[in-house]
């Protein structure tokens, strides 16, 4: 009776523990099933340029120009990042540049390192530029320039632009003594020109007042004159 009762209580025992082992095992494959369900989040990584980056931090050291890669879709764009906090604080979008690409980028800061003028140099294309806060509002300028100068041309009749206005580009110096940034104007040296030829180029100074609210910048030509 006493053997009896023992297999009795063994076999209980065994079934039990199977049944928990089962168990255990729909469990985990549940988990698992539901774990490759989920999404992948996504991760940015962010890198310092390769050359030049000294001249990409603000004047206060806090913030600086970077590049980050999607780990997702792999894409890449450039970020204002903050260097005391570890973490980005604008994705620059309203410049059609290619980071770590032909080229470089540079940085002209605000004396209080709340603007700045970002300027991508092409190896071969014309030039891009937007302004950018801290905060996120940007504006594309590199267009404005270019717009502002053609409408001063077209208005003063320039007969010697008129020959060459379907070829000509701009580019513009980024001298300090030729450009500067205030709270609220902005001062450069655009030239307008025909790449690879003497044919055409001529200078102009150009001031544009700007504020910033919120997300936006506003931005209109102050003056411009030939020089």
């Amino acid at each position: 009776m006493l053997k009896t009762l023992l297999r009795v209580s063994l076999s209980l025992l065994f079934f039990a523990v199977l049944v928990i082992d089962l168990n255990a095992k729909v469990e985990a494959r549940k988990m698992q099933f539901h774990a490759a369900r989920r999404p992948v989040r996504a991760i940015t990584k962010y890198y310092l340029y390769d050359s030049h980056r000294e001249y990409l931090i603000s004047p206060n050291s806090r913030y600086t120009v970077v590049w980050g890669q999607n780990s997702k879709s792999n894409r890449t764009r450039n970020y204002l990042y903050d260097i005391r906090g570890d973490k980005p604080v604008a994705s620059i979008y309203a410049c059609n540049g290619s980071p770590q690409g032909y080229g470089n980028i540079t940085a002209n800061w605000r004396a209080d390192s709340q603007v700045a003028l970002i300027t991508y140099n092409g190896r071969w294309a014309p030039r891009d530029a937007c302004l950018v806060s801290v905060n996120g509002a940007q504006i594309n300028i590199y267009n404005r320039l270019q717009n502002d100068i053609l409408d001063y041309l077209i208005n003063s009749c320039d007969i010697k632009f008129f020959r060459h206005q379907d070829r000509v580009v701009i580019d513009f110096f980024r001298n300090q003594y030729l450009l500067k940034i205030t709270n609220n104007q902005l001062t450069l040296l655009a030239t307008l020109y025909v790449p690879n030829s003497g044919t055409y180029n001529q200078s102009f100074l150009m001031t544009y007042n700007y504020q910033i609210m919120g997300n936006q910048i506003y931005f209109k030509l102050a003056s411009i004159r030939k020089t």
